[in-house]
């Protein structure tokens, strides 16, 4: 998980602060006493990556979750997925793998829950190898469990990344909390999924979005000048009065009006104008 994780841009100065601010995406909420399945989606190269990766190493989203009704142990768990990694990372085998190692890490006395299973799995071999049902039933066992009160949050991020049947994924996805809405009264788990992908129409019918590339306006209007107030020249053009002022201000507003939310095209853009402003070339 973290290898990828590692790899993802984080988050520029000041961006993305809307995610909590923001009252209408109920993100904040849905954390404290929300159920179910939270899905971000986007454009490709809209950012989502990296706002999960805000999301998840975010203080305010473990302060929020903390609140999610009386419980002894909170899990925060995240896979994020990559199309151009080894098997394990776009799996859903190595999905499975991750999140339950980190649910039994951060919470080792769910071990005695799940060991049956795995004692189960060919027992006449010293080394036993997880098998995806197993793990599947292994994650299911700890959500009807009753012994002790935990709050799990998954962040799913990348899922589009998937290397396999993607309805078959989203389905296991929904059934979890699911299973979770249906299981008995008397079950100490609750559990939720943040999730972010491209906007995949088997998703909206199975859950309804969020799209980021529609939120992210005046995060990249902020990136574009913040960048470009770096160089002098540009820094002067924009304090400056008359035509080389209209002119800078009229390039950040096309570049943030054409960009659609896509930030990897806006960084693009933006270094591009660093380079020729290094090398000379004038605004006009």
């Amino acid at each position: 998980m973290y290898f990828r994780y590692d790899q993802i841009a984080d988050a520029y100065s000041h961006t993305f602060e809307w995610l909590f601010r923001d009252s209408s995406l109920g993100f904040e909420d849905w954390f404290r006493s929300g159920t179910g399945i939270y899905w971000i989606s986007g454009k490709p190269a809209s950012g989502k990556s990296t706002l999960m990766k805000y999301a998840f190493s975010h203080p305010q989203t473990s302060a929020a979750l903390s609140e999610f009704h009386s419980i002894d142990h909170q899990v925060m768990a995240g896979f994020f997925f990559h199309e151009r990694g080894s098997t394990n990372q776009k799996s859903l085998s190595g999905l499975l793998h991750s999140i339950l190692y980190q649910i039994l890490s951060s919470t080792p006395q769910l071990t005695s829950t799940i060991l049956h299973f795995y004692i189960a799995l060919h027992p006449n071999r010293a080394r036993r190898v997880w098998t995806i049902p197993a793990m599947k039933k292994a994650l299911r066992a700890i959500i009807d469990q009753t012994r002790i009160k935990v709050s799990i949050c998954l962040f799913l991020d990348a899922l589009d990344e998937y290397d396999g049947d993607y309805n078959d994924i989203a389905t296991f996805l929904k059934d979890l909390v699911k299973q979770k809405a249906s299981s008995n009264s008397v079950s100490q788990t609750n559990i939720k999924i943040c999730l972010s992908s491209r906007r995949e129409p088997l998703l909206i019918d199975l859950i309804g979005s969020n799209p980021i590339h529609e939120l992210t306006r005046d995060d990249i209007s902020f990136y574009v000048r913040s960048r470009l107030e770096d160089h002098p020249r540009m820094l002067r053009y924009l304090a400056s009065k008359g035509k080389e002022n209209e002119t800078a201000n009229g390039l950040i507003n096309y570049i943030v009006t054409v960009a659609e939310g896509v930030f990897l095209w806006v960084a693009l853009v933006v270094n591009d104008l660093l380079h020729g402003l290094a090398d000379g070339d004038n605004i006009h």
